[in-house]
């Protein structure tokens, strides 16, 4: 798990997909993840707050993501890398 952790904290979109697509780990383990950091240190103890929102289908989304690449219809290298965006 060290591992794992070491790369969805690395933050490389690219080897998390090489990840996620080689079955290292799943969409929904790195959603996880992410979401557990964001809870942990944005709206935790820490209050960085700077995440404004959460999309409550983030976990939807992943479970899917797992299931197209399971059924052999990955979407490309990122495919089920959970990412963030400013707006």
């Amino acid at each position: 798990m060290k591992e794992i952790s070491a790369l969805l904290a690395s933050g490389s979109a690219r080897a998390i997909g090489a990840a996620i697509a080689a079955g290292e780990i799943s969409a929904l383990e790195a959603t996880e993840w992410y979401l557990d950091r964001i809870e942990r240190f944005d709206q935790g103890k820490d209050d960085i707050n700077c995440v404004r929102t959460v999309s409550r289908l983030a976990r939807e989304e992943a479970r899917r993501a797992d299931a197209a690449l399971a059924a052999g219809q990955a979407a490309g290298p990122l495919h089920g890398v959970p990412y963030s965006d400013q707006r």
